[in-house]
């Protein structure tokens, strides 16, 4: 089972990411996700512009670069602001045994 959804479910430490792109009803979702751990091999987000992965209960939360522009914001920063990074994306396979996520930036000129 693979969720992928567009916005966060869940704080991401920063807060103008969760108090203004968080999904509204983001800890429902996480615990009725809970009844499925077992088979749930992760929660795919974007609109953060950046490479975040949590782990929350046993459930992995990750989101992609932003394949225009990133926006650097560490948790509990009061703004987010651009910082330079190539923009990018990330392929995940899955197989029986593991999820793998690889990260992948290009350049633009």
């Amino acid at each position: 089972l693979i969720v992928a959804v567009h916005h966060n479910a869940l704080p991401v430490g920063s807060p103008w990411l969760d108090d203004y792109m968080r999904i509204t009803n983001g800890e429902a979702l996480h615990q009725i996700l809970l009844k499925a751990k077992d088979r749930l091999r992760g929660v795919f987000f974007g609109h953060v512009h950046q490479n975040i992965q949590m782990l929350q209960d046993g459930i992995l939360y990750t989101s992609a670069s932003s394949s225009w522009n990133q926006f650097n914001s560490w948790p509990e920063s009061s703004e987010t602001v651009p910082d330079g990074e190539n923009p990018g994306f990330n392929v995940v396979s899955v197989s029986n045994t593991q999820t793998f996520i690889r990260r992948w930036n290009f350049k633009v000129e």
